[in-house]
């Protein structure tokens, strides 16, 4: 899908009005699978609270991190708010 920028309204409409047309019957499709997947979903999370519990989980979760310090490997926040700082850093460079 291309991005509209900076177009006359007369372009804007043409653009909006030529868009690929789906089906009442391929978007009743689209919704039912999206349903399906979503229940699916819902349904797979519920079980695996359930069959730990959410304190276990929590608990699981801060035992897996602390075991990534001791043993020197990085936790994913750590590389993330890495990642957030060099964008940020360049963007504050670029500006100045």
């Amino acid at each position: 899908m291309k991005a509209i920028v900076n177009l006359s309204r007369e372009e804007t409409l043409k653009a909006r009005y030529n868009q690929p047309r789906v089906s009442l019957e391929e978007l009743r499709g689209q919704m039912e699978r999206h349903r399906q997947a979503s229940e699916e979903f819902f349904k797979d999370a519920k079980n695996e609270i359930s069959k730990r519990g959410p304190r276990q989980m929590v608990a699981d979760g801060i035992a897996e991190a602390e075991a990534d310090v001791r043993e020197g490997r990085e936790c994913p926040i750590d590389e993330v708010q890495r990642e957030f700082k060099a964008k940020w850093t360049n963007r504050r460079s670029k500006s100045s």
